[in-house]
């Protein structure tokens, strides 16, 4: 993770073929953390993040304890890791989600079970009406998510990459992703990306348009600073 397409041996170490993101950031002055929420530890393999944390040592800790093991802990890792970033301000910190990920349902605590009959077993007993209210479910709790991710930022110079790594099919009783790039359907590999700037960011004109030529053209038509998403 964390290359280029071919950046990596296609084995099962993933060896580099190239430096990685944090390797890149750290040569111009970043520090970088690493918060997942995700147990594939050979996803982190030579990472070169100065702290990394995954799922299981993040349920572990005691502040955590009783608390449902989910990606919300990583909004508490992100705040720790602000605090322990750089004297430069110059800090990258990841946080790898579970987000929607099968099985849909518990991916969300139940205050969030907005749409129903969910699916509540395994594919072969659920159809597809409960699978897709359990995958929208879900995606509620990732907005959920990401609004408290932006709500640390807001008053800080900061930008957000939000991204999905892959899409999902849902069939009737079966899901199914990361099926062969040759013949997986649009929705699994098509994915949106969302970049958010705070509005510390945006005081440098420069910064929008290096990211979305549309967000800088609108400043510079005497638009009031506001948060922006695109």
């Amino acid at each position: 993770m964390f290359v280029r397409e071919g950046g990596a041996e296609d084995n099962p170490q993933r060896t580099l073929k190239e430096q990685n993101v944090f390797a890149v950031l750290h040569q111009l002055g970043f520090s970088g953390n690493l918060y997942a929420m995700q147990s594939e530890m050979w996803f982190y393999s030579n990472t070169m993040a100065n702290n990394i944390a995954y799922r299981e040592q993040i349920g572990a800790e005691p502040r955590n304890r009783g608390k449902s093991v989910d990606d919300m802990l990583l909004v508490d890792e992100m705040k720790r890791g602000m605090a322990q970033g750089n004297a430069s301000g110059k800090h990258l910190i990841i946080l790898h989600t579970k987000g929607s990920h099968f099985n849909y349902t518990q991916r969300y605590p139940r205050s969030f079970a907005q749409w129903k009959p969910e699916c509540v077993g395994v594919d072969n007993k659920c159809s597809k009406a409960e699978l897709i209210n359990s995958y929208d479910n879900s995606v509620t709790y990732v907005d959920h998510f990401i609004v408290s991710v932006l709500d640390q930022l807001r008053d800080k110079k900061a930008i957000v990459f939000y991204a999905a790594d892959h899409g999902e099919s849902i069939n009737e009783r079966e899901h199914l992703h990361g099926t062969p790039r040759k013949m997986a359907p649009p929705e699994q590999f098509r994915v949106p990306m969302m970049v958010w700037m705070s509005d510390k960011y945006l005081e440098n004109p420069d910064h929008a348009g290096r990211v979305c030529p549309s967000a800088a053209a609108g400043r510079d038509e005497g638009a009031a600073p506001s948060r922006r998403a695109v």
